[in-house]
């Protein structure tokens, strides 16, 4: 289906709480070793449901990366 050709419109109104983020971005190599550095699981960069989630799916890297290798 195509969301660009629907009958109908909705709006949302979403509030989001504050947050931070990086003054640069970051390239999938510098995240990978981020996660190779076992920076994926410490519990201090999940909110409650972050980590019920990591619980639940016992990801340990983003799900839809996938290893080549077994690297």
């Amino acid at each position: 289906m195509d969301n660009n050709h629907t009958k109908a419109t909705r709006t949302t109104l979403l509030t989001v709480n504050d947050f931070k983020t990086s003054k640069f971005l970051v390239s999938n190599q510098e995240f990978m070793d981020f996660v190779r550095n076992d920076g994926y699981l410490p519990p201090r960069f999940w909110n409650d449901e972050g980590k019920a989630w990591l619980e639940y799916t016992k990801a340990k890297m983003p799900r839809f990366w996938r290893k080549q290798d077994g690297k």
